[in-house]
């Protein structure tokens, strides 16, 4: 009996981990092709930036005055000046709904020599310094081209980077382009408040905490968005937890049910692109 006993149970414990692993992976799908949907919107829309500035940004070897910056590498296509220059950025905008910008390496630092980032004024950020810690500003520093996915406040953005080479292979600035998509995003995570996992289970997802040492809720789960991940624990259950979503990107395991309102099994998975974290919750049987 005791077999027949230990065998149903570990059929039950199967069946809810495939029902949970079939969740997230649904989940997981439908990030990356909103990923993949994101970057191809931006890499189409590079080409179109560059026809519509008349051609690649170069420098002229001058400086001239940059707003916020102050003296600035002059970039100039044809002979024009394009730091300030906001006409073919407001083009571009006024086409494709897309945010241009174009970036020179100056004193040291990635400046906006043309945006249409604006201030509380209103007044647009000519010359304003690129965070460095800002993906743009990594992206540059490696050299690299890139699309993909930004968050900018709470809004999503899909977000091309082509940099700007001289003839010696030396990044000088950069091209960008972003586009509105947080409506897509925001469909997903809809859908993650309002699914059910195992019978009874919860999908949720989480993004990386501001420290990179825990997780919040973005959606799901039965949490608030923006509740830190393990808030009503001892350190020490948090701990535990924590270290289970970090010992692999994928996984399940049973627990403990005190992180969970009687949450007996968890499967997680860290979405490639995203670096979010998506856990499925089973009730206890």
């Amino acid at each position: 009996v005791s077999v027949i006993a230990w065998q149903s149970r570990g059929n039950a414990v199967e069946a809810v981990q495939r029902e949970m692993r079939t969740a997230l992976d649904g989940a997981d799908q439908s990030l990356q092709l909103v990923f993949q949907a994101a970057s191809q919107r931006g890499r189409e829309l590079l080409p179109i930036f560059v026809r519509t500035l008349g051609g690649e940004p170069t420098l002229d070897g001058t400086m001239v005055e940059t707003g916020e910056a102050g003296q600035a590498p002059r970039l100039v296509i044809d002979g024009h000046t394009l730091n300030g220059d906001l006409g073919a950025l407001r083009r571009m905008n006024e086409n494709t709904g897309a945010d241009p910008a174009v970036i020179v390496r100056a004193n040291n630092r990635w400046v906006r020599a043309a945006t249409l980032l604006k201030d509380e004024q209103g007044r647009e950020r000519i010359g304003s310094t690129v965070d460095a810690n800002d993906l743009i500003a990594k992206v540059l520093d490696k050299g690299v081209d890139y699309s993909g996915l930004v968050q900018r406040g709470s809004e999503w953005y899909a977000l091309s980077i082509k940099p700007l080479r001289n003839a010696s292979g030396s990044v000088y600035g950069g091209l960008t382009v972003r586009v509105n998509v947080n409506a897509d995003v925001v469909r997903l995570l809809d859908w993650a408040n309002k699914v059910t996992v195992a019978e009874h289970g919860t999908l949720a997802v989480l993004k990386r905490a501001p420290d990179g040492k825990g997780w919040i809720f973005l959606a799901g789960g039965g949490s608030t968005a923006g509740e830190v991940l393990g808030a009503n624990m001892t350190p020490q259950e948090r701990a535990n937890l924590e270290a289970l979503y970090n010992s692999h990107p994928q996984g399940f395991s049973e627990t403990p049910a005190t992180h969970a309102s009687g949450a007996r099994y968890v499967s997680w998975l860290v979405a490639d692109n995203w670096d979010w974290l998506m856990v499925g919750r089973g009730a206890q049987s």
